[in-house]
Formats: C-alpha cells, structure tokens, sequence
C-alpha cells in the first residue's frame, strides 16, 4: 500500500530512490493515493509493474487488490491474470545501477524464486535485506528456505520473530 515505500522515500530524500515492485494495480492505486496525501515526498518513488522471479517470463498472478496477492497460491475466489516477471539481476543490468543499498520483500511465498534471481545482485552490490519469511509454500515455512539460500552463498543472516508469528529474515553485511 506505500506506507514502507512512503518512509523509504522520506529517508533517503532526492538522493536516492525507491523502487517498488507491485503487480496488483490494485495496490498500485492504494500506494499512488498514499503518496498523494504525504505532500512533502521527493520525487523519488518509482513502481515496476513487474514481479520479481528466477527467470523474465509471464506468470500467472492472483490480483486480489490486497497483501494477499500472489504468484505462488491462488484462492480461486479472485481473478488470476498474467503478469511479467523479471530477474532483479537482469532489471538492475538494464538500468545499469551502480547501487542497490537495501531490499525489503514481501512477495507472498515467491521469496525463494525472487532471490534465486538476484544472485548478481547480491554479489554485485551487497545490499541488505528485509524479508517477510513467515509464508507457507507446500506446508514448508518460506524462512527455511530464505535461510538455506543465503547460507549457500555464505551471506550473513538472521531470523527474528515478531508479534509471535511474523517471521522477517534480514540479511547482509551488517547482520550480526
């Protein structure tokens, strides 16, 4: 809904940006509404109608208009449409960054296939993580998985439980 991107936005001023990745345009309309009443916004939100996976290809998308949506469940009881996603390793070469400080991802139990591509990324940039790992994927907690990705690429992580039941895996050089 913006509300993270909106803080984001205001902590790194017109020196930096803040890219959000959200395919419902649904959310998309909630963010833009957010960013309409928070007036003293940088210019510096920009949405990527685009879906962070392992591979650039079409894949089929539950647009529930809510945090729910997703890519790797569907509920039956909303429309599923096709949307583009992409490798955050190919969309960082295409926009030939030079900087990528910080992800945060909650991406509804595709976070294993969002990561898987953004190993260039990571050992391109370094970039600190933030990544909600309490979904279920197939019965398994995604945490698991998070942590087993990034222990094989020997990239410092750390689990922590809020409010009983959310799981945030952060991740980085500045995790001790």
């Amino acid at each position: 809904m913006g509300h993270i991107s909106i803080f984001f936005s205001k902590h790194v001023c017109e020196k930096g940006k803040v890219y959000c990745f959200e395919p419902d345009r649904i959310n998309v309309k909630m963010l833009n509404d957010n960013r309409k009443i928070n007036d003293d916004l940088h210019d510096n939100i920009i949405i990527e109608d685009l879906l962070l996976w392992n591979e650039n290809k079409l894949v089929d998308f539950e647009e529930a208009g809510t945090v729910g949506s997703s890519a790797v469940w569907f509920s039956g009881n909303t429309t599923v449409v096709k949307k583009q996603a992409v490798t955050l390793d190919s969309w960082a070469k295409e926009r030939n960054l030079t900087q990528l400080n910080f992800v945060k991802m909650d991406s509804e139990g595709a976070e294993i296939e969002a990561l898987d591509g953004a190993v260039e990324v990571i050992k391109k940039f370094s970039p600190n993580f933030a990544i909600a790992s309490y979904h279920n994927v197939n019965g398994e907690p995604t945490y698991i998985k998070v942590e087993e990705f990034f222990k094989k690429l020997n990239y410092p992580y750390k689990t922590v439980t809020f409010r009983k039941k959310e799981l945030i895996t952060f991740s980085g050089v500045n995790i001790k």
